[in-house]
């Protein structure tokens, strides 16, 4: 669901994206904005800077209106964040002047919002819309709109829908939209509706977090065609869970188990329950066989393996091999409905297992041991310490250093923009310079598994580097 999901740029073919293309909604940015208001964190990236910069000064006297204390109540009493805000988003829609919520088949709109709370929202919502003008601020912004459309247009131009009826062994159940979420704070989405005698509308609302130095986004097909290809699997994979082993007690046991064991590294994404768990399993899963069936390099294969091991599905590369073995005994399984009880029979033993299984991939993950001259957290480092030494338990790949921010800002970075840095040790130790220190300052530096990887591939775990200089 959100953009972590790396892939590299896949030669997609066949079938043509004309019936898919990317629009901005009106519903989106109006949820958004308002979520951000109330300072939901998933909601309030700044990568967008004009533009966040132009809803600040558009509705900053709109900070204490009713609608925004209220989505802060909903977000610290219900847990109305990440996906159930886009949920809420595509369930409404405009009759005359007024927002309403839509009439479904079934109610597909997140749990979180109970009925008493969606009633209050809305017509707070409606009150909010018109005394903002809100249809102004979104006929302003027209030309960034069709700007970023055309972009994923010209750099996402064919899907290959082929791929999942012939996988799946049946023809979609739903119709698939793409929404650009232009001020959602990057996050990536999936929600549904089920209109009355009406197919199933999935979503694949997709954020926007690159953008040029005068504020133009950048769209990549490789930031944003594996969030497609991974959002357009859940058409397939949920309906089956939802509709033929949501009472099934050995999955559902077998879930709240893996669920347990990886519950911290799961609550991170937003993944709080058994059949959550299951449905993302079986997505990740699917996307590597989209990748093979593509003809994607073995090590890139492996690589996304790893990605989603590290992500806490321990259990993908096995999940892989299970779905092979689907693949290849199609004459056996025509669908992917009817190959479902081996996949309950997996979870069940991976669920036994799974303690085994953390143990021994965490043995594969390096971690820092030490650093020199002065421990991690330190208060008195000298002035005059013109680098650091940090030893890993592992052998590094060496290709390089990812660094980050730290939550003390910019102005407490002691790296230079010209990052220097030296490997030794037989890639198990790492010299990065520091620029002059200043007396009687914190300084603080996250180092990511984005290029600091063992040799075998495995990420290193964010770790944040931070001291404090003496007078």
């Amino acid at each position: 669901m959100k953009h972590f999901l790396i892939l590299v740029l896949f030669l997609l073919f066949g079938y043509s994206y004309a019936n898919v293309q990317p629009k901005v909604d009106e519903r989106i940015e109006l949820m958004s904005i308002v979520f951000r208001l109330a300072g939901n964190p998933e909601y309030s990236n700044d990568n967008n800077k004009k533009y966040v910069a132009e809803i600040e000064t558009y509705f900053s006297p709109y900070k204490n209106n009713d609608l925004i204390l209220y989505a802060k109540s909903l977000r610290k009493n219900r847990g109305i964040s990440y996906d159930a805000v886009m949920s809420m988003a595509i369930h409404l829609e405009k009759k005359g002047k007024y927002f309403q919520l839509i009439s479904e088949k079934e109610d597909n709109l997140d749990s979180r919002w109970q009925k008493q709370d969606r009633e209050k929202f809305i017509i707070l919502l409606n009150e909010f819309y018109h005394k903002t003008k809100f249809n102004d601020f979104f006929e302003q912004h027209s030309s960034d709109y069709k700007y970023v459309e055309n972009s994923f247009s010209e750099n996402l131009n064919v899907f290959d829908e082929n791929w999942y009826s012939q996988f799946y062994g049946q023809t979609p159940q739903e119709d698939f939209k793409i929404l650009i979420g232009y001020g959602n704070g990057g996050g990536n989405y999936g929600p549904k509706v089920e209109l009355n005698n009406e197919k199933k509308i999935v979503y694949a609302i997709l954020g926007v977090w690159k953008f040029d130095e005068v504020g133009n986004p950048i769209i990549k097909s490789d930031d944003y065609a594996s969030t497609l290809i991974h959002e357009f699997n859940h058409s397939f994979v949920n309906p089956v869970l939802e509709k033929k082993y949501f009472n099934n007690q050995n999955l559902k046991s077998a879930g709240e188990k893996l669920l347990e064991e990886q519950k911290e590294i799961m609550k991170d994404q937003a993944y709080g329950n058994w059949f959550t768990v299951i449905n993302e399993s079986l997505v990740r899963a699917s996307v590597i066989q989209y990748m093979i069936d593509h003809h994607l390099k073995p090590e890139e294969i492996e690589d996304e393996i790893k990605i989603q091991e590290f992500r806490g599905f321990i259990w993908t590369r096995n999940l892989v091999n299970l779905l092979n073995t689907y693949k290849n005994q199609r004459d056996q399984y025509k669908t992917f409905e009817s190959f479902y009880p081996k996949i309950v029979d997996f979870f069940e033993e991976e669920s036994k297992n799974v303690k085994a299984t953390k143990a021994s991939f965490e043995n594969l993950i390096p971690t820092i041991t030490s650093l020199e001259p002065f421990e991690n957290n330190a208060q008195n480092v000298d002035v005059n310490t013109k680098q650091i030494t940090i030893n890993f338990s592992r052998k590094m790949l060496g290709n390089g250093v990812s660094l980050n921010l730290g939550a003390l800002g910019k102005d407490h970075v002691p790296i230079g923009k010209e990052v220097k840095f030296e490997y030794f040790n037989n890639n198990q130790s790492l010299k990065l310079e520091f620029i002059d220190l200043k007396p009687d300052t914190e300084y603080e530096f996250l180092l990511t598994g984005k290029r600091f990887r063992s040799d075998e591939g495995y990420p290193l775990k964010n770790y944040t580097i931070k001291f404090k200089t003496s007078k």
